[in-house]
């Protein structure tokens, strides 16, 4: 009767263990499908912009009238100019900081100055955005601001996604590194 009992016991427990598996499977395969209906609406958001270019899919998605696309375009170009120069800037400090690392006796102090003036010029780059988001808000009706919302929200959704894709164990180092364009 002892062994019977225990293997009851035994039977419950395994049942159990595959009710909890099997679970657990069908939430890995729901996730992923989530994950990959989010990723294949980005990648049809960003294919469209590629083929059809930024101007023309904000046009479109926002339902630009002629005078709003011109502002558009001329804010945009603005925000591009300004954003070159700043990468421009961080590239040569990220090689003026190589070659001071490279050197045989490196100047901590003259590499704690390159480090803040990337951070500034970081700093210089958001703030750009900001203005460059704002204007183009600025000249959008209230319902095309919802639109453009939308947008913003996805932009930052798959950019914090590739940032933590990319980072190694505890938030630490790259994994790997795809070619990327962003501010």
């Amino acid at each position: 009767m002892k062994t019977l009992n225990t293997r009851n016991i035994l039977i419950i427990v395994l049942i159990l263990l595959i009710m909890v598996n099997i679970s657990a499977l069908f939430t890995i395969v729901y996730k992923n499908r989530v994950k990959q209906a989010e990723f294949s609406k980005y990648t049809e958001m960003q294919e469209k912009v590629r083929s059809e270019g930024m101007n023309r899919f904000f046009r479109d998605e926002l339902k630009l009238s002629e005078e709003q696309f011109s502002q558009f375009k001329e804010i945009n170009e603005n925000n591009m100019l300004k954003s070159r120069e700043i990468v421009r800037r961080l590239n040569e400090l990220r090689f003026e900081m190589i070659m001071e690392i490279t050197k045989e006796n490196p100047d901590h102090k003259a590499l704690g100055q390159i480090a803040r003036e990337i951070g500034e010029q970081h700093y210089q780059l958001k703030q750009n955005t900001i203005g460059h988001f704002m204007e183009l808000k600025a000249i959008c009706t209230p319902e095309q601001q919802k639109v453009l919302h939308g947008i913003f929200i996805e932009m930052l959704d798959r950019q914090d996604n590739q940032d933590m894709n990319q980072r190694g164990p505890h938030g630490r180092g790259r994994k790997e590194r795809p070619p990327r364009s962003r501010n």
